[in-house]
């Protein structure tokens, strides 16, 4: 597998918009990651304004953050308890559904079957049932332009409107 690494300046950014007819309640997204380093906040995907979307938290649990497209609350606020350590490669699925108060995240570690992580509780996970995720903004960055990702990221895949069911094998 082909994999981008990404050193302490490295960035994609994809820099004209999404129109908000791509606005929507569901997303499916993939990728393989390989962390170079521990115990920093390190940025996966994040909106030309100030919104993190994905990132590495400094307990080295992934954190899917997004705000609602209809104002500054949230659509999805959940983190791992699981860890993603520096140097192991994981395979990352993400399926939302907010109208069915679906957010899963689930890994594969070096190769291993694909599992459900461990969510954090309390607060979290935050769902917004019945709202719909902005994919509006101007400029979206993997890689981000501050607290960058360092490691290696492959096969990106991300499909706004559609949730594959992640928990059905077939």
């Amino acid at each position: 597998t082909r994999m981008v690494t990404f050193g302490s300046s490295t960035v994609l950014a994809r820099g004209s918009a999404f129109t908000g007819a791509v606005d929507s309640d569901t997303f499916t997204m993939s990728f393989l990651m390989r962390p170079a380093n521990d115990g920093t906040t390190r940025i996966i995907l994040a909106d030309g304004g100030t919104n993190t979307i994905l990132n590495l938290t400094p307990g080295n649990q992934l954190r899917l953050y997004i705000e609602d497209a209809h104002g500054a609350s949230v659509g999805v606020d959940i983190t791992t308890t699981d860890t993603f350590l520096a140097g192991n490669l994981y395979h990352v699925a993400i399926e939302v559904d907010l109208s069915a108060g679906v957010a899963n995240i689930y890994r594969a570690v070096n190769g291993g079957a694909i599992a459900a992580t461990t969510l954090t509780t309390g607060t979290a996970p935050n769902l917004q049932a019945g709202g719909n995720i902005s994919w509006t903004d101007p400029v979206w960055y993997v890689g981000f332009t501050s607290s960058y990702y360092t490691g290696d990221l492959g096969t990106y895949y991300l499909n706004i409107g559609v949730r594959i069911d992640l928990t059905n094998s077939a």
